[in-house]
């Protein structure tokens, strides 16, 4: 039983005591797998995130058979944009046949009406007596905007640190550019020619040599290479 934020991030009262449910759910299943309504009994009474676990599981040697077969490690891969989909469907189906939480959202709305209803209550009590607090100057308050800490250096701290959160974010896909250009360069010989030709990212303005050379030999291909090694000027005319 959880009964703080707190608790809601701790392993132990979250996912641990559930744990045990996954051999137990495993082992029921084959027995109530012909009657839909031990099914759904069992699918009720099991944490959703174990049940969750179990569909892993049972995913995962499909994977392995069907890579194995195909000589093809990425399976995982193909199922990304349909596997978070049916996750996300699986708890909300959980939580609707579980039921209306009624109580809990007029409880909801009471506490949030009586927690707005203290606040104002609060503010126009403090109009009355209200004091600088420590380590804050009237001068502050009056200016009505922040000038100090982090906004001494800089106006907006919290955009220039999502922007940067951003910039990270780019930087690895640099890294996969990088490694998936090294793996190609390795496995296709006239890659280095569409290199040459196409740019990384944009177009490559300074070459008239065009991307699409499907129409040519590999030789062709090769003899372009070669000339273009022993005259670098004749790409760029």
């Amino acid at each position: 039983m959880v009964h703080t934020l707190a608790d809601c991030a701790d392993f132990s009262k979250t996912v641990a005591p559930f744990i045990p449910q996954l051999r137990s759910f495993s082992l029921q299943l084959v027995g109530a797998w012909a009657d839909p309504q031990l099914m759904k009994d069992l699918y009720l009474l099991t944490n959703p995130l174990i049940s969750a676990f179990a569909f892993s599981l049972f995913l995962f040697p499909i994977f392995l058979l069907v890579s194995e077969v195909n000589r093809n490690y990425s399976q995982v891969d193909r199922m990304w944009s349909i596997l978070p989909a049916v996750y996300n469907a699986h708890y909300a189906l959980w939580a609707y046949l579980q039921g209306p939480f009624d109580i809990q959202l007029l409880e909801e709305r009471r506490v949030l009406k009586g927690f707005g209803g203290l606040s104002l209550q609060a503010k126009k009590g403090y109009l009355k007596t209200a004091k600088v607090p420590t380590g804050f100057e009237q001068e502050d308050l009056d200016r009505g905007f922040v000038v100090t800490g982090l906004w001494s250096w800089s106006r907006h701290p919290n955009f220039a640190a999502e922007q940067v959160g951003a910039l990270s974010y780019i930087i690895l896909f640099q890294a996969s550019t990088w490694f998936t250009e090294s793996i190609s360069s390795e496995k296709y010989p006239e890659y280095a020619e569409y290199q040459r030709r196409v740019g990384m990212f944009l177009p490559k303005l300074g070459t008239s040599a065009p991307g699409n050379f499907t129409g040519q030999t590999k030789e062709d291909v090769v003899k372009s290479m070669a000339d273009v090694a022993k005259d670098p000027i004749k790409e760029k005319s």
